[in-house]
Formats: structure tokens, C-alpha cells, sequence
């Protein structure tokens, strides 16, 4: 979605908006949009109205803005093939080129997601991404969306006396910065009660795999 082109002239059918599918989609322009609407509403209205979410951007205008900017760095736009979906950017060092950059894409969230973890809750476990495009540190973009804290000396209980688990966010072959394997229960050298399990990892997908 490029600003160089202008648009103000062009027609769009009443056939294209709400009847054709989009090129090589499975869905027309109109369930797509109506889904992102859907998606804003229930669950991204706040980051939305403080302008933490671009949105509408394809994942080739990603991809210039963020590898104009630090490493860490990370936006958010509408996925253009996952019906209300949304995907996390940013950039990053190639893992197996030291020197070389690359945009990385987080595999779409939908609303299902949502339900079970929040986006502002999201974005703080994942130590990757530092800096909301083009240069406000996450947590003032996000901390007040944030979760209540718990306290780690007094784990929560819910009917039954067994103890409340927290589920957290991770890359695919990545851990958070800071933890060892004995924080998580898939460790085989885990033992503590009230150690939170770790939220199946999220895939992600370099330059545009994810859309």
C-alpha cells in the first residue's frame, strides 16, 4: 500500500468489494474487512485508538519501514491472507549470517487467541521485540494494557486447592531472556509447583512467510 500511488480515481465494483474473492484468497475483500472490524472491536480497540496499530500495510511496506530502523523494532499489521488476522514484524539479526538483517513475521493472531491471552500481554513476553515502530519503547505503547502482576512466593488457587498456571508467550526455538529450563514444566528438570507453563510457542516465518 504504497503513498506514491494515488488512488483518489479508482473505481472499485460492487462485485469486487463484496462478491469476488481476492486474488488467490478464499474470501472476498468485504469478509476480510468486516473481520479486522470485528477483530478491533472485541479486542484491540485501545492499542487502536492510541495509534499503536498501523494495520493497513502490506508485508512489503513492512519490510522497508523496519529495516530502516533498529534491531528490535516491530509493528503491527492486518494479515492480508488470514481472515481477522493480525501479525507482529520486526527486525532482526540473521541467525545464521552475522552482519545481516531480516524482517521477521509472527504467525497471525485471531480473535480465538485473544480469548486466552491478551495482544499488550503478548508483545511484553516476547523479549524480541523491544521498540514499536518507529521509536516508542514497548512498555510505554503497551503497560497499561498489561495484566495485573502476580506475586511467584504465593501462587494463586482456584476452586479445588489446586494451583493457577500462567500462560506465557515464546518464540519457536527461543526462550525468554532470563529463564532457565527449570522454569517450565516440559523440563524434565522441573519441580516447583508454581512455575507458569509455557504457551505453546507462536511460529514465526522471515520476510513475508507469514502473511
Amino acid at each position: 500500500m504504497s503513498g506514491n500511488v494515488d488512488f483518489s480515481s479508482a473505481v472499485v465494483s460492487w462485485t469486487q468489494f463484496n462478491k469476488e474473492n481476492l486474488p488467490g484468497r478464499n474470501f472476498t475483500f468485504w469478509e476480510w474487512f468486516w473481520s479486522v472490524g470485528k477483530l478491533v472491536k472485541e479486542h484491540l480497540k485501545g492499542p487502536w485508538t492510541d495509534g499503536s496499530i498501523i494495520g493497513f500495510m502490506d508485508r512489503t511496506e513492512s519490510n522497508d519501514q523496519l529495516l530502516s530502523r533498529p534491531n528490535g523494532t516491530f509493528l503491527l499489521r492486518f494479515s492480508d491472507g488470514t481472515v481477522g488476522g493480525i501479525t507482529i514484524a520486526w527486525v532482526a539479526d540473521q541467525q545464521d549470517k552475522p552482519g545481516e538483517r531480516m524482517v521477521w513475521n509472527l504467525a497471525p493472531f485471531t480473535i480465538k487467541d485473544f480469548t486466552i491471552r491478551g495482544l499488550a500481554d503478548r508483545i511484553k513476553d516476547l523479549t524480541s521485540l523491544v521498540t514499536l515502530y518507529p521509536d516508542i519503547p514497548k512498555d510505554n505503547a503497551f503497560q497499561k494494557y498489561y495484566s495485573p502482576p502476580t506475586a511467584d512466593s504465593a501462587p494463586n488457587l482456584v476452586p479445588g486447592g489446586y494451583v493457577k498456571t500462567t500462560l506465557i508467550n515464546v518464540i519457536d526455538g527461543h526462550l525468554p531472556t532470563g529463564t532457565g529450563m527449570n522454569d517450565y514444566p516440559q523440563s524434565p528438570q522441573y519441580s516447583g509447583p508454581g512455575s507458569p507453563p509455557v504457551y505453546p510457542a507462536q511460529a514465526m516465518t522471515p520476510q513475508g512467510g507469514a502473511t
